[in-house]
């Protein structure tokens, strides 16, 4: 887990901050938003002080849980029918 959280952020900050110029603290929070949900991609916003970002944490995070849930449930199924 820790070379795919190492790898997710390397890829965060060259691409988001570096090639795209996003902000380092958008950047985070989207990643944070992406691995962690929105509970702790709010938590980390609120704590850093970034007051701006704590609701679109939450409303990322939740927008990635309502899509992410039912193509992970398609891929399981796929899967079980293939193996």
């Amino acid at each position: 887990i820790a070379v795919q959280l190492a790898t997710h952020l390397a890829i965060v900050a060259v691409v988001g901050v570096g090639a795209m110029r996003l902000p380092a603290w958008a950047a985070l929070t989207a990643s944070n938003a992406c691995v962690g949900g929105p509970a702790t991609a709010a938590a980390m916003a609120s704590a850093r002080g970034w007051t701006a970002a704590v609701q679109p944490a939450i409303v990322v995070g939740s927008i990635g849980y309502a899509v992410g849930t039912p193509i992970g449930c398609l891929v399981g199924q796929a899967l079980g029918a293939w193996f």
